[in-house]
């Protein structure tokens, strides 16, 4: 869910059409946007507008429902200062990296390119920014279950100056750290396969040195809350700082507890406003009959959606299906 002035943005989850709709204080409906293809990527308070992506299309949405489309035939990257960070798609040998001001004005950051290109060709998979420079990883997927081929990290100065390649990585995630003006890329090492809450490389993007972090490291946004097991943390800023909003979240319980393989348990949808924590859980019996080797698949059994307060205090069950 999302803010904008008085107005409280939620995504449709019942509605076979997805979309949004927009809600009063009092809960009232005051207009829907349907597309089952629609995400809201980030929000900007200071224009009063989400920013939104349906399909290779990325678009602003206002409080009153207006959308104005910003640009089209891209994969969104960013948002910040009211500029959007985009790749061109369409290309397929090439991955060009734009920055999109809101005025329209377009200014090209970097063009790379992969060996072998895959399922996907070469592709942006994570960009972040600081100071004068936007840091990106990119690289390629392959096979049918898209895995990432490895890549590499690279920086662009944000007056399309000049990009250069930093090191090469082997999976698609990287946190940005800043410490004491000191700006660093923190990424898995290779042998690593478990990414979040190990040991990773640090490279100091002024000096080249690469050197070990000490851990724990969460390859996650700042500032946006994420499930992990039985509980909700969120990375607190770039030191790289985790917080714990709420531990040994209770999963409903179903008849399908015991049995081997488990059933499989999600916390998503989760969302901090107005001094709660928002989130649904969802449980999902082991499905055999849809299951192919390695891809296990699952039938959902219970869902919950839930609230409890940041201050403090017992979870709420809203409502389950």
């Amino acid at each position: 869910m999302w803010v904008l002035g008085d107005r409280l943005i939620v995504r449709n989850v019942a509605r076979e059409s997805g979309g949004l709709t927009c809600l009063s204080p009092a809960g009232e409906v005051l207009w829907t946007l349907d597309g089952e293809g629609v995400t809201v990527r980030t929000a900007d308070p200071e224009r009063g507008s989400l920013i939104c992506t349906s399909g290779w299309t990325v678009f602003s949405l206002d409080g009153e429902g207006h959308r104005t489309d910003l640009a089209e035939m891209v994969r969104y990257l960013g948002y910040e200062g009211g500029a959007l960070y985009v790749q061109d798609c369409s290309q397929y040998e090439e991955a060009i990296l734009w920055w999109l001001a809101w005025d329209g004005q377009w200014t090209e950051l970097a063009r790379v390119t992969v060996e072998y290109g895959g399922n996907s060709g070469p592709i942006i998979t994570q960009l972040e920014t600081a100071g004068n420079t936007a840091y990106f990883l990119y690289g390629a997927y392959d096979g049918t279950a898209n895995v990432f081929q490895g890549g590499w990290l690279a920086a662009a100065k944000l007056d399309g100056s000049g990009c250069d390649i930093l090191t090469g990585v082997h999976f698609d995630r990287f946190f940005l750290r800043e410490r004491d003006g000191t700006v660093t890329l923190v990424y898995p090492a290779e042998h690593e396969l478990v990414w979040d809450g190990e040991t990773a490389l640090e490279l100091n993007v002024e000096t080249g040195e690469t050197a070990q972090t000490d851990g724990p490291v969460w390859f996650r946004p700042v500032g946006v809350p994420f499930a992990d097991v039985g509980c909700i943390q969120v990375v607190k800023d770039r030191t790289g700082e985790t917080v714990t909003l709420v531990d040994g979240i209770a999963f409903p319980e179903t008849e399908y507890d015991g049995e081997e393989p488990e059933p499989c348990r999600k916390i998503r949808d989760i969302a901090v406003a107005g001094g709660w924590l928002w989130y649904t859980l969802e449980v999902g019996r082991y499905a055999e009959e849809w299951s192919a080797d390695w891809r296990d698949s699952y039938a959902r059994t219970v869902t919950q959606v839930c609230r409890i307060p940041l201050a403090g205090g017992e979870a709420q069950v809203l409502y389950e299906y």
